[in-house]
C-alpha cells in the first residue's frame, strides 16, 4: 500500500557517532516492469540536497541492494549528528511526473474529439453513409495529429527514462498508428469507432497503472567507508539449507 503518490513511511534510527554516512536499500521492485519507482528522503524534516528529492529503485525481478549513488555510482554521503534522527520515504512520480500530465491532457483531448465524432455518426455508424468527418468537425484531422504527436513524444521519453524500450507502453504506440490512419483515411473512421474508444481506455488504464510506486522494502543500512556489509543474495547451497 506504500505506492500512491505522497504516501511515506518513517523510521526512528539512533546514530552512535556523528559523521558521513552512505544509504543503501535491499529492494524488490517487479511491478512496474522496466520502469523505477522514485521515493524523496527526508532527514529530521528536511530533504537534505536536492538529489535525495527523488531517489530511484530500477525495476528488478529478485531482491537487490542499491546504494543511494550519482551517475557515476559515487555514493551519496549523508551527515548525521550523534543522537536520535527520523527518516522518511514518501512515494513521488519525480521524472514520471511531467510525462503523466501530458498523457493525462491528450487521453482528454482524445475523450473530446471521439464525442464530437459519435454526435455525427452515433456509437453505430450506417455503413452506406459518408459521413466526411474531416469536413464536419472543424479541427479534427489538426486534432488528431497533435495527439498523435504527443503519445509519440510521451513514448520516448518514457523510453529514455526507462533506457530501452518498454513493452507494457506499447499501447501507446498502437493509438499513434491508429490516429495516424485516421488521417491518412479519414473516411473509416466511424466504423473503427469502437477500437477507438478500446485504445483510450487502454491508454488511461495503463497511464494509472504508472502513477503507482510500489516498492518492496527489505531493509535500509546507514553505514561508513570500511564497514563490513552483510551479504544480500542467497547462493544454491545456501538455498538448499534453507530449505531443508
Amino acid at each position: 500500500t506504500w505506492s500512491g503518490h505522497g504516501q511515506w513511511l518513517e523510521w526512528t534510527v539512533d546514530v552512535k557517532q556523528s559523521g558521513y554516512y552512505r544509504l543503501s536499500f535491499r529492494y524488490q521492485q517487479e511491478s512496474l516492469k522496466g520502469l523505477p519507482v522514485g521515493r524523496r528522503l527526508s532527514i529530521d524534516g528536511k530533504v537534505p540536497f536536492a538529489e535525495a528529492a527523488y531517489l530511484q529503485f530500477p525495476y528488478t525481478s529478485r531482491w537487490d541492494f542499491l546504494t543511494a549513488a550519482d551517475e557515476e555510482g559515487e555514493p551519496y554521503l549523508f551527515y548525521l549528528s550523534e543522537g536520535t534522527h527520523t527518516l522518511r520515504m514518501e512515494a513521488v512520480l519525480g521524472d514520471l511526473a511531467p510525462i503523466v500530465r501530458q498523457l493525462n491532457d491528450v487521453i482528454y483531448d482524445l475523450n473530446q474529439w471521439y464525442r464530437k465524432i459519435i454526435m455525427v455518426t452515433t456509437t453505430s455508424a450506417d455503413p452506406y453513409r459518408d459521413y466526411n468527418l474531416d469536413k464536419e468537425i472543424p479541427g479534427l484531422m489538426e486534432g488528431l495529429s497533435a495527439c498523435a504527436q504527443r503519445l509519440r513524444s510521451g513514448y520516448d521519453a518514457i523510453c529514455e527514462l526507462a533506457g530501452g524500450e518498454v513493452a507494457e507502453c506499447a499501447i501507446l504506440m498502437t493509438t499513434v498508428r491508429q490516429l495516424e490512419s485516421f488521417l491518412e483515411e479519414p473516411r473509416t473512421i466511424p466504423y473503427r469507432i469502437t477500437s477507438f474508444q478500446s485504445n483510450i481506455g487502454s491508454v488511461s488504464a495503463w497511464v494509472l497503472d504508472i502513477r503507482s510506486q510500489p516498492l518492496m522494502l527489505d531493509y535500509f543500512l546507514l553505514w561508513q567507508e570500511g564497514a563490513q556489509l552483510p551479504k544480500t543474495t542467497s547462493n544454491f547451497w545456501d538455498s538448499i539449507v534453507h530449505n531443508t
